[in-house]
C-alpha cells in the first residue's frame, strides 16, 4: 500500500509551504522533512512524498518521490486520535537523511 504523503507541519494542505527538501548527492537523493495526516501510514510499505529539490523555482521545483518504510532515516510517528474517523490509521512521518536512489 502507498500513503499519500504531502501535508506538513506549518504549510497545512498549501503546498507552497513546503519545507520538505531534496538534495542530490551522487547518484541518490537526500530527503529531509516532516509530514502529517498521513492516511493509512501504520500500514504502507511506501509513501509519496513531495520535497523541494529547487526552492527558488517555486511549484516547478517540486519533485515527488516514492520512499520506502524501511529506508534509514524514514520515521513513522504514533497513530493520531480523530474525532470522527477513529478507524482511520493516521499518522505523521519523518525522513532524515533518507537516501532515495534513482528511478530505474
Amino acid at each position: 500500500m502507498v500513503a499519500y504523503a504531502v501535508t506538513e507541519p506549518g504549510a497545512g494542505s498549501d503546498v507552497a509551504g513546503l519545507r520538505s527538501t531534496a538534495v542530490k548527492k551522487g547518484d541518490k537523493y537526500i530527503l529531509n522533512g516532516s509530514k502529517m495526516w498521513i492516511t493509512n501510514a501504520g500500514v504502507a510499505e511506501w509513501f509519496f512524498v513531495v520535497a523541494y529539490t529547487d526552492k527558488a523555482a517555486k511549484y516547478k521545483g517540486m519533485t515527488a518521490f516514492l520512499v520506502e518504510r524501511g529506508w534509514d532515516g524514514v520515521e513513522v510517528g504514533k497513530k493520531e486520535w480523530n474525532m470522527g474517523q477513529r478507524c482511520s490509521d493516521t499518522r505523521g512521518s519523518r525522513s532524515r537523511t533518507s537516501r532515495c536512489p534513482p528511478r530505474t
